[in-house]
């Protein structure tokens, strides 16, 4: 226990930090940026082009959909987080 709280409270300090907001919301920026523009292109290249149709085309588009999903509107949510949990359980874990 006393580990986990050593941890939370190290990455807490580091994600307060001015330098820590300004790291987190750059990658988060290139990764919704990158995310969107990739999710947008296939989309668009698999509506213009009828040859690209095919059953496991459908699969690949639907793996696009819900990624384009959880860049419009998770990644904003998760850089608005007071709290970085998934960081905290992962440090946790290197921890015990």
């Amino acid at each position: 226990r006393a580990n986990s709280a050593l941890c939370f409270s190290a990455v807490e300090e580091h994600l307060e930090a001015p330098t820590g907001h300004l790291l987190v919301a750059v990658t988060l920026g290139f990764i919704g940026t990158f995310g969107i523009l990739n999710n947008l292109l296939v989309l668009v290249l698999f509506c213009r082009y009828k040859v690209l149709r095919s059953p496991i085309n459908f699969l690949l588009v639907n793996i696009c959909l819900s990624d384009l999903l959880v860049c419009v509107l998770g990644t904003p949510a998760m850089a608005n987080r007071r709290q970085w949990m998934c960081v905290v359980r992962l440090c946790q874990l290197v921890v015990r």
